[in-house]
């Protein structure tokens, strides 16, 4: 055998044994939190069974918010962005995948050229052309290219988690809004019956006083709450309004594109409350969680690149070109050149070793924040059901009360006619029915909003399993 021949196998061994260890990842290896959470949450008792299947706002029963989701889906514009950055995050993977690949360009270059002698200036031409490739590839010896893939791919998915979380938080705050139009326009409802019958009752003043039974200070006393009830009117107006406004750029349209469709009133929605199953499902469920998991997934997959950068490196590089100043010739001497390259760090003032402490910090915070995030949802969820459940409470004591303050109004304007008391009680009867109306509604629509906040709690795509009643309760 030929020296030269030993040492091309030798070369040959080299390259061999340096492919066998590019499959060593170093770095500390990726693994998920563990679920430190409760068994199940405190506020389960009165809950609705239901299942992580289909839409959760369809459980509110409402068409118009229904309408209105579709059109938040459809043309949100942060929606729009989401899906932008998920693109760019998806793309940044294809070109981490791309980096540990072997790279090929070709190339080709012509030259014509034309020279002159004295005396006689006689011309001469030339032409040289030529034309090949190179190839190189860096051997990904300790798994830095195979770590910057693993925090590429954890960030795409962090994106597509994020974008999931926008989309959650814009329906939320569709539904949410909504519920407090609805409010809105039932507070508006009752301002306009409260001036109704203060209207009949000062009609009742007036004719007393006319039969000589009345005074004129119960008149004046009735136009005054009734003045007080009238100059709640715009304000009422203008807040539903500004509702209105905020829905129609929730769905990507003009402040008032939604006004013909949302002045005429409608109800309060009324959803139920769903069963929250156990807090560990949480986790897998919340788009913040998942992002949150996903953040650190790509910190610790980073820390092995860095990790990596204090290693050799080896690259493998060669080139294939033919050149002629004719095609007839361009194939006469072909030109072959492989170079093997080896890259050891030796000193860098400690730069590659304070990369790593960044990566492991950054890493550290990660996990921190991760924590928190879960925290955060276990404690959503049970402020919710709290809320929900005292608001139940109180919306149905409400109901009764509203009862017995129409009896007493009804029974006060009665005496009254009859003489039996004065105008002073008719007022504050009159009062109270209207307070309490309206704290109803108010009642109404923030359990419905405590409802949705629990829904959004939960991580959204919640509806009713097979067979499972859902009355509003």
């Amino acid at each position: 055998m030929f020296e030269g021949d030993k040492n091309m196998s030798r070369r040959l061994l080299a390259i061999a044994a340096a492919l066998l260890l590019a499959g060593c990842n170093v770095g500390p290896a990726y693994q998920r939190p563990p679920d430190d959470v409760p068994a199940a949450f405190a506020g389960r008792a009165g809950t609705v069974p239901v299942l992580p299947t289909t839409p959760w706002w369809l459980t509110l029963n409402d068409p118009v918010l229904n309408g209105l989701v579709e059109r938040a889906q459809r043309a949100n514009p942060d929606l729009g962005r989401a899906q932008a950055v998920i693109a760019e995050a998806r793309a940044a993977l294809a070109q981490a995948q791309g980096g540990g690949s072997p790279q090929l360009n070709a190339g080709a270059s012509a030259s014509y050229g034309r020279s002159f002698t004295s005396p006689n200036y006689y011309s001469r031409t030339a032409g040289f052309s030529t034309a090949g490739f190179d190839a190189s590839w860096e051997i990904d010896l300790w798994g830095r290219t195979r770590r910057t893939v693993e925090a590429a791919a954890a960030n795409a998915e962090l994106a597509e988690a994020e974008a999931d979380d926008a989309r959650l938080t814009l329906l939320g705050d569709v539904a949410r809004t909504y519920v407090e139009l609805r409010g809105t326009q039932a507070a508006i409802e009752t301002n306009n019956l409260t001036i109704e019958n203060q209207r009949r009752s000062n009609e009742l003043a007036v004719r007393r006083m006319a039969g000589g039974d009345g005074s004129r200070l119960e008149i004046l006393q009735g136009s005054t709450l009734l003045q007080q009830q009238e100059a709640q009117r715009p304000v009422l107006r203008a807040r539903a309004q500004i509702l209105i406004n905020a829905l129609s750029t929730l769905g990507g349209e003009a402040p008032d594109a939604l006004t013909p469709l949302l002045s005429p009133p409608g109800p309060i929605p009324q959803g139920p409350l769903p069963d929250p199953s156990v807090p560990a499902d949480l986790l897998r469920r919340r788009p913040d969680v998942r992002a949150a998991e996903r953040q650190l997934a790509a910190g610790v997959a980073l820390i092995g690149a860095a990790m990596a950068e204090r290693y050799p490196s080896l690259s493998l590089s060669g080139t294939l070109s033919v050149s002629g100043s004719s095609a007839a010739n361009v194939m006469a001497m072909p030109v072959f050149a492989f170079s093997p390259s080896l890259r050891v760090p030796v000193l860098d003032g400690g730069q590659r070793e304070a990369a790593v402490d960044i990566r492991r910090a950054q890493a550290e915070q990660a996990r921190h924040a991760y924590r928190t995030v879960v925290l955060k949802a276990l404690r959503e969820v049970e402020d919710a059901m709290a809320q929900v459940g005292s608001l139940t409470q109180y919306r149905d004591q409400l109901k009764q009360t509203v009862v017995t303050a129409q009896r007493v109004v009804d029974t006060a304007r009665s005496l009254y006619s009859a003489g039996a008391t004065d105008f002073l009680q008719v007022l504050d009867a009159q009062r109270a029915l209207t307070q309490t109306r309206d704290a109803l509604a108010q009642a109404e629509a923030a359990r419905t909003i405590q409802v949705v906040a629990l829904f959004k709690a939960l991580g959204g795509g919640w509806q009713a399993g097979p067979g499972t009643a859902l009355a509003a309760r």
